[in-house]
C-alpha cells in the first residue's frame, strides 16, 4: 500500500508537519488487526504521527492496546461519559481511569459533553480535550469554514 507515502505527500503539501496529524483507531479495529496494520502503525508512529485510540470503554476495552500501541490520546467514548455524569460510582471508575492514563504520560478526549453541569463535572477530571455538543453540532464543510475559521468563504 502506497498509503503511508500519500500520507507524507499530503501533509507535505499542505505545509503541515506530520506530528500535526493525529491518526483515530477504534478498538474494533484493532481486534481484527493483522500484520499488515501493526506495521502501518508503527511506521506511522516513527514518521511522528500520533495515534488515537477511539471509543474506549465500549466492548472489550483492552488495557493491553495501551502498552502494545502506546497511544498518544486515549478517547473515552460517549456512552462511558453519559454513564459516569449520571452515576457516582461509573464517575469513581472514570476519575480513576482518568488518573491512570495520565500517570502513563498520555492524554485523553472525554467525548459526549452535553451541557454545562457535564462541563463541570468532567472538567475535574483535568482531561486534555473534550468533545460534544456543548461546543458545537455536526456541520457541513461551508458552515465549519464560515463559523469556524478566519478564512470565511
Amino acid at each position: 500500500s502506497d498509503v503511508i507515502q500519500d500520507i507524507s505527500g499530503e501533509m507535505k503539501r499542505a505545509g503541515l508537519p506530520l506530528e500535526a496529524l493525529i491518526v483515530e483507531l477504534t478498538e474494533s479495529d484493532l481486534l481484527e488487526q493483522n500484520i499488515n496494520e501493526k506495521h502501518f502503525l508503527t511506521e506511522l508512529k516513527r514518521m511522528g504521527i500520533s495515534l488515537a485510540l477511539d471509543d474506549f470503554g465500549t466492548g472489550y476495552s483492552n488495557f493491553h492496546y495501551l502498552s502494545e500501541l502506546k497511544p498518544e490520546i486515549i478517547k473515552i467514548d460517549r456512552s462511558f461519559t453519559a454513564k459516569a455524569v449520571a452515576d457516582k460510582q461509573e464517575y469513581y471508575l472514570l476519575n480513576q481511569f482518568c488518573t491512570m492514563i495520565h500517570n502513563l504520560d498520555m492524554r485523553i478526549c472525554i467525548e459526549g459533553v452535553e451541557n454545562e453541569q457535564e462541563w463541570a463535572m468532567i472538567r475535574k477530571l483535568y482531561p486534555e480535550f473534550t468533545q460534544g455538543y456543548f461546543w458545537g453540532k455536526p456541520c457541513g464543510y461551508e458552515e465549519f469554514i464560515e463559523k469556524f475559521t478566519e478564512n470565511r468563504l
